[in-house]
């Protein structure tokens, strides 16, 4: 019956069949451009928290810290604390080149891909880190420390080209000029050796029971 239909009726079968193809395949590049995206951030995280480990032994680092405030979460790359204060460290691994859009909310990656330039839409990570930076000064405020906490982006990708910049929240392409900013920001409240220890236990503390959380569900 399905057979005699299809032979009486090409057209539409065909028709159909196209578009069932070109959805297969356009779903299919969606879920392999996810893919590579979710790789590519987590070798960018990798890469900078291997960047991250030369520091002193005066440093303290916390890689995927989740903060709570006003009943919500950021998940955050990288948070260092130490003798020149807090710092919160997004991490970017993209290539190409990384431009503003009129819509402050959003960047723009251009790269190469084929012989030719594509151009795909990204949350503006700056904006990303200033809801980190909100939510992890009042989470230690409401923890009795009232510190300034300084957030900045890092893109590491050897092949990254940025056209970003901000007031506020700095902008690195280059591990020379970003770890100076950790060692040198006059921005940044110097901690003694009391304090930097009362954070990093505020913070411990907090991931401990994230961990318990988590195993109570199981």
């Amino acid at each position: 019956m399905i057979y005699s239909f299809i032979v009486q009726n090409p057209i539409p079968f065909i028709i159909c069949l196209i578009i069932s193809q070109t959805l297969i395949r356009y779903n299919w590049r969606k879920i392999t451009n996810k893919r590579y995206e979710i790789s590519s951030g987590v070798q960018g995280e990798q890469a900078t928290t291997r960047q991250l480990n030369y520091l002193s032994d005066d440093w303290y680092l916390f890689n995927d810290l989740v903060v709570t405030f006003q009943d919500k979460e950021s998940l955050i790359d990288h948070v260092v604390i130490g003798p020149h204060g807090v710092f919160i460290i997004e991490s970017k691994n993209w290539n190409g080149h990384i431009l503003p859009t009129s819509n402050k909310e959003r960047v723009r990656q251009d790269k190469m891909i084929g012989g030719k330039y594509i151009s795909t839409e990204h949350y503006n990570p700056i904006s990303q880190v200033r809801t980190h930076v909100f939510r992890l000064s009042n989470f230690l405020i409401e923890k009795g420390i009232n510190t300034w906490v300084q957030g900045c982006v890092y893109f590491n990708h050897f092949e990254g080209k940025v056209h970003l910049q901000d007031d506020r929240i700095p902008v690195f392409s280059h591990p020379e000029l970003f770890f100076k900013f950790i060692d040198e920001n006059p921005n940044s409240q110097n901690l003694n050796r009391e304090q930097i220890n009362h954070i990093v236990d505020i913070l411990k503390k907090r991931i401990k029971k994230i961990t318990h959380e988590k195993m109570a569900l199981h």
